[in-house]
């Protein structure tokens, strides 16, 4: 096989087009992986020492190409993609069933972006995303911004053939899951992992990116925690989450998916049937898949009492993606590839990262148009290991591998499994919804069976059960009670009493002005007339950084807890202040300070509460279907607004009772109603007729299905079928 030296000294493959002899052709796979043992201690250094480590690590990028040559391993370079197209892979794990905002709104990551971090220059990036793109019939992204790991163009001076098909894979496919999203391709200058890790900061630190995706890995190392500082929300930064891919070589996998500040991602194998359509059902794991025990870092808490492979360590994958490079996906590279054969197929774990990035994107978007902010590692990986099984394709059929192999529930080479994206979107979006049908009960038999859906109707969540439609409604009220001195180690507790207010709690933010010495030793809570307490700040920020025109608002996009002061625009406060959702506004609410550290005192200025108030309501479609969206977990009354004539006749209470669990979707709460029947034909109904067909003696029919009755018309006409005549 042949080597090169790549522009770091690193050994690697050579990937740039072969002469092929198709009468001698071998399937080979070439690994872009550990192509040297890496497993290197401070201590091993010698006399490279006081070289910092990171300088001296080398990682790899993670893809596999699957090859036809003459024993000789390049890309299988084609004149037209092979393996599975983007509208396969979205509809094998229900990515096109995601849906937002009552089913107005596609989840495609609008207004989220995406960072790819990977090492050296691509410069044909933008041509092939764009060659891709028009080949699938994909828009291009938003935006593409290609930057060097400073975020300047002084790109790398080198390029590498390796790392040049890994980012192409990592822009294009990231594009075709969530093709809204913007994309943000940073290059690091080195594969080293000092370069790379300034290469994540700069990615990181960007205004819009919520998820950055690494699609390399090298042998874990002693001292490997000390990176981990670079999987961290930024300050005054929006919530960031970090995937990294667990290795193409099966057990033990590499670094960084090892570190408990990333999603970390195996693979599988998705098979097809006799007709070439995917069978996600029969999915099995492959046998490249990385993953197992760490040696160096400790277990996350949301691993706690979940995994049984270890009490005490880190273990991976955490969840799995399709990444067997013999079925696939393909990659436009015209770096590697000349003449007219541009497209090579490809795998490995480093296409479940972008993949399950995007996904993640694509969950972020529906947070901030539910109000919520992008997540974290800690609250996105706390759900991962919290949702039901169901939410995943739990792979159980073993694929082959020298250690791991799939097991029910978690194990060491899929993780929990591969997504059903709608579901796990759902859920990673905190909302729940409820979905039914408003019909025209003809028969009246209050079911829906194939009767005609009613159109305009009026569907909402009474929240306070009062049975009446409480229109939304926005009320802002000031406190008089301030300002309030607030003692250091004391507690300031002011009040404001609301009263008149029509409907439930939907959405409440609060605004404050505080002057403190350290206001960095407050603990900021509102207290609603019903008692429930939200935190709002926690010990934040630093001396002398007072709250000026504070708000905390949970659609927010930076955290409280992450910004630094002076305090001063919108925030997301510590706790939820959704949890006051459903609550009745009127009555006394308090605003609590307390100082936690002495020496200090300080003044509450002003505060005042913005409370929109009122019922959830949509409309029927065309077809009758409705969908109630963005609700959190609880038990409502689900009613309709009954339209004259109609009268309802399902359900019998008039209401639904609807019990939502944390992002779940539940449907068939069906709303039926029937016109007052004059001259038609019902089966076990009465039917009346006018004198002129009954010479004068009101009469009644009792039809069957078949009758074919007119109205004003004898039921003794040809075809009429049978029907009983009796006089009342």
């Amino acid at each position: 096989m042949n080597f090169a030296r790549g522009p770091q000294g690193n050994q690697r493959t050579t990937v740039g087009p072969r002469a092929r002899s198709s009468a001698r052709a071998l399937f080979a796979t070439f690994r872009c992986e550990l192509l040297e043992t890496r497993r290197l201690l401070a201590s091993d250094l010698g006399p490279l020492l006081p070289v910092a480590l990171e300088d001296v690590l080398i990682a790899s990028p993670l893809i596999e190409v699957t090859s036809l040559e003459d024993g000789v391993v390049s890309p299988f370079a084609t004149t037209s993609p092979t393996g599975y197209t983007p509208a396969q892979i979205r509809a094998a794990y229900n990515i096109d069933d995601i849906y937002f905002a009552g089913g107005a709104i596609a989840g495609d990551g609008t207004g989220q972006t995406i960072a790819i971090v990977n090492a050296f220059h691509t410069p044909t990036a933008l041509a092939d995303l764009t060659a891709f793109s028009n080949h699938f019939g994909l828009p291009m992204p938003p935006s593409f911004t290609q930057v060097a790991q400073d975020g300047t163009t002084n790109y790398p001076a080198n390029a590498d053939a390796n790392w040049s098909l890994e980012t192409l894979l990592d822009i294009q496919w990231a594009h075709a899951i969530a093709p809204g999203a913007d994309i943000l391709l940073v290059e690091a200058a080195s594969a080293n992992l000092s370069n790379l890790g300034i290469a994540i900061d700069y990615a990181r630190s960007q205004p819009g990116v919520s998820v950055v995706s690494l699609s390399w890995g090298l042998d874990e190392y002693s001292t490997q925690s000390s990176y981990d500082v670079h999987f961290a929300t930024p300050t005054n930064h929006a919530n960031v989450t970090y995937f990294a891919a667990a290795g193409n070589n099966g057990a033990p996998g590499v670094y960084p998916a090892y570190s408990p500040g990333v999603m970390a991602l195996g693979g599988t194998t998705l098979p097809k049937d006799a007709q070439g359509n995917i069978v996600i059902a029969n999915e099995s794991s492959w046998s490249g898949s990385g993953g197992g025990v760490s040696l160096y870092s400790s277990q996350p808490s949301w691993q706690n009492g979940f995994v049984t492979q270890s009490d005490t360590q880190r273990t991976m994958p955490d969840v799995a993606f399709v990444a067997n490079p013999n079925t696939g996906v393909p990659v436009y590279d015209s770096y590697n590839n000349v003449g007219s054969a541009k497209w090579s197929q490809v795998g490995g774990t480093s296409f479940s990262t972008p993949a399950w990035a995007s996904i993640v994107a694509i969950a972020d978007q529906g947070r901030n148009l539910a109000g919520l902010p992008t997540l974290d590692i800690p609250e996105l990986m706390t759900s991962i290991y919290a949702m039901p099984s169901t939410h995943f394709n739990d792979i159980t059929i073993s694929g082959g591998g020298p250690a791991n192999t799939p097991t029910v529930g978690y194990d060491l080479v899929t993780g929990r499994g591969t997504p059903k994206a709608d579901l796990i979107v759902n859920y990673l979006v905190g909302m729940s919804s409820v979905a039914g049908t408003v019909f025209d009960d003809i028969n009246g038999n209050a079911v829906l069976d194939g009767e005609p859906g009613l159109e305009g109707w009026t569907v909402f969540v009474d929240l306070n059960e009062d049975g009446v439609l409480d229109p939304l409604a926005v009320d802002t009220f000031a406190s008089a009670d301030v300002p309030k001195g607030i003692p250091h180690l004391g507690t300031a507790t002011s009040s404001q009493f609301i009263s008149g207010l029509s409907g439930a709690i939907t959405d409440v933010n609060v605004t404050l002005n505080i002057s403190h010495g350290r206001p960095s030793d407050l603990v900021i809570t509102l207290i609603s007339p019903t008692g429930t307490r939200v935190t709002l700040a926690n010990n934040a920020g630093n001396t002398a950084d007072n709250f000026t025109n504070t708000t905390f608002d949970d659609s927010a996009a930076v955290s409280v807890s992450n910004g630094i002061g002076p305090f001063s625009g919108s925030y997301h406060p510590d706790e939820m202040l959704l949890s006051l959702f459903g609550e009745n506004p009127n009555g006394t609410w308090q605003l609590e300070i307390q100082d936690t550290v002495p020496n200090t005192s300080g003044t509450l200025n002003s505060w005042s509460l913005e409370l929109t108030t009122g019922d959830r309501s949509t409309t029927s479609l065309a077809d009758g279907s409705y969908y109630l969206g963005d609700l959190p977990a609880g038990t409502y009354q689900v009613r309709q607004v009954l339209q004259a004539p109609y009268s309802q006749t399902a359900p019998l209470s008039t209401y639904y009772t609807v019990g939502l669990s944390i992002g779940s979707h539940v449907t068939g709460y069906d709303f039926g109603n029937q016109l007052p029947v004059t001259n038609s034909t019902v089966e076990g109904r009465h039917i009346f007729y006018n004198q002129s067909a009954f010479d004068g003696n009101d009469a009644a029919i009792t039809a069957n299905d078949n009758d074919a009755i007119a109205p004003d018309k004898s039921p003794l006409f040809p075809g009429a079928g049978q029907a009983t005549l009796a006089n009342i």
